[in-house]
């Protein structure tokens, strides 16, 4: 069961996604590729299959539970409940564990109402099968999960006060004027790493996952990622965030941790936003995660 709490990164690592696959069939008639087939019996009728998903829409990728590391159960029904509409149950209904295959599934009218400009008439869906649990691991998994999200955020929130309490010592020095433990950037914004990645360029079209922890020059508090649950996340230069963020993004690599200055150039200018005041520089620790890319050609 332990293999169950396991995330293994990104589903995939297509060359073309499906150039590479063995093409079948269901017993239904739905096709799909099979990219990696694990010799082991088949899942049967009541057990869990443990998945990770990844769905593109033409070449963007559209949805991913790589996001949340999270995996999704499908609980398999019996062969007569399963339908061909019931596209990713049927599919999953002919693979073992460790299976990774690509399907394509037809785009629904909501999908085409609010991307008029696709040009496809699917999406294109890849399952990875992590594992498979015995009946009713689904909802021990969903209780197990729900232990270590209660542990987890008691974690994040420890976490928050401590960076809180050393950005505080960044936002003394800075104020001092030590500037030769920073490095000045673009446009007034000024850098000091604590950690020096060595993982990927985050890039402008990878979704990245980082922490954040935002205060203000005179030490009061405007927000973290710590105090949810899961980091944020967002395409750098998505206009998702303030300039300054997005800057910093831009500039990272995975692995990286580091306080900087943002300028209220950079911010929130002389609008301001809701506490926000005017003309208002902000203090920031940032902790890049990691990336993941958006574009099936990077698979």
């Amino acid at each position: 069961m332990n293999k169950i709490f396991c995330f293994l990164g990104l589903i995939l690592i297509f060359n073309s996604c499906t150039s590479d696959g063995i093409e079948r069939k269901t017993k239904r008639g739905n096709k799909f590729f099979m990219h990696k087939d694990v010799p082991g019996p088949v899942i049967q009728e009541g057990e869990v299959a443990f998945c990770s998903l990844q769905r593109w829409l033409d070449d963007s990728l559209e949805l991913t539970t790589a996001a949340k590391r999270m995996i999704v159960p499908f609980t398999m029904l019996k062969s007569d409940e399963i339908t061909k509409d019931n596209l990713a149950m049927d599919v999953i209904s002919m693979l073992s564990s460790g299976d990774s295959v690509s399907t394509y599934q037809l785009i629904d009218s909501f999908t085409y109402k609010m991307r008029p400009d696709t040009k496809g008439k699917s999406f294109l869906m890849t399952i990875k099968v992590d594992s498979i649990g015995k009946p009713g691991s689904s909802e021990a998994y969903m209780i197990e999960k729900s232990k270590l999200d209660s542990i987890t955020y008691a974690f994040r929130i420890s976490r928050k006060q401590t960076i809180r309490d050393s950005l505080t010592n960044f936002i003394k020095e800075f104020q001092s004027k030590k500037f030769s433990l920073m490095a000045e950037m673009k446009n007034g914004v000024y850098i000091k790493k604590l950690v020096e990645g060595k993982g990927k360029k985050v890039g402008p079209s990878n979704i990245v996952r980082f922490e954040l922890v935002t205060m203000f020059e005179d030490n009061s508090y405007l927000a973290s990622t710590f105090a949810n649950l899961n980091p944020d996340q967002i395409i750098p230069y998505s206009r998702a965030t303030i300039a300054g963020i997005e800057y910093l993004l831009d500039q990272s690599t995975v692995g990286d941790e580091f306080y900087a200055f943002i300028p209220s150039s950079m911010a929130y200018l002389s609008d301001g936003d809701g506490i926000v005041p005017p003309n208002t520089n902000l203090m920031v620790y940032m902790q890049i995660l990691d990336v993941i890319p958006t574009k099936r050609s990077d698979y």
